[in-house]
């Protein structure tokens, strides 16, 4: 069986995801890409990626994937709902429905 070393860094431990048994900090999986958006886009509507989002869309793929319940809490303000939106735009819709 494989197994995956603890990362010798100082960065802590939920700053790293595991991708074919090794360590990676999650913010070395953003895509370096120039995002656009129409003009006039509502600023509250604008999701940026970042480790935490990258890490967030993770977490709610494994729930989801396998069938547990999911509560987001936090602050007004923190992108509760603008992460959680995304994420379900990016479901196969034959497989899943949305009420809003």
């Amino acid at each position: 069986s494989k197994t995956a070393q603890l990362p010798e860094s100082s960065a802590p431990l939920h700053s790293y995801c595991i991708e074919d048994f090794r360590w990676k900090l999650w913010r070395d999986q953003l895509e370096s890409q120039e995002q656009h958006f129409e003009d006039g886009t509502m600023y509250h509507k604008i999701m940026v990626q970042t480790a935490d989002t990258l890490r967030f869309n993770w977490l709610l793929h494994f729930m989801l994937s396998n069938q547990y319940p999911t509560l987001a809490l936090g602050p007004t303000g923190t992108g509760k709902t603008l992460c959680i939106n995304s994420f379900m735009k990016s479901l196969d819709r034959n497989k899943h429905a949305t009420l809003s």
